[in-house]
């Protein structure tokens, strides 16, 4: 999976997570200019969670407050984290619910732009200075099996056979 940004605040970032990758490894930082992600009484989390063909969580990006370090910025919710399927974020594996923090984004294994994304969960304001951010998500989640009809038609049948020839053969 791979993460590029364009930014005219911060410096752009390009990044991937291996396929194996697990736990932290599995994590993505970086910093984008996202408006009405900070300053004043503005700031705000969002996540968008990147769903599999069931509506599952597989991926996750969201943001949160910069480093204390530097308090010119501190207030902004600037750092972003994108946590693959195999980080260990609580939301992977959960049916995504779409509200006025959270976008539901489907996988298409496609570069996908997120600047509308996140300009509908900060009241159109998108990133800063035409920024962009675009994923390329190749991991995935499993899907729910289900098992075929013939399946389980043959299943009950040889259930069905053994009962009666346990019944057949019981001694009198």
């Amino acid at each position: 999976m791979t993460i590029n940004t364009v930014s005219s605040v911060y410096p752009s970032f390009s990044g991937t997570i291996a396929g194996d990758a697990t736990g932290s490894a599995a994590t993505l930082q970086f910093d984008a200019a996202i408006f009405g992600g900070g300053g004043g009484n503005s700031q705000h989390s969002i996540a968008i969670n990147f769903t599999n063909a069931d509506g599952l969580t597989q991926d996750v990006l969201s943001n949160g407050p910069m480093s204390p370090d530097d308090p010119n910025f501190s207030s902004y919710y600037d750092t972003l984290t994108f946590f693959a399927a195999a980080s260990g974020n609580a939301a992977i594996g959960t049916s995504c619910v779409a509200s006025s923090d959270v976008a539901c984004v489907a996988v298409t294994g496609m570069s996908q732009e997120l600047s509308s994304i996140i300009a509908s969960l900060n009241s159109g304001q998108g990133i800063f200075g035409d920024g962009t951010i675009t994923v390329t998500i190749n991991d995935t989640l499993p899907s729910a099996v289900t098992p075929e009809p013939g399946s389980l038609l043959l299943l009950a049948t040889g259930t069905g056979a053994l009962g009666w020839l346990r019944r057949r053969f019981q001694p009198a």
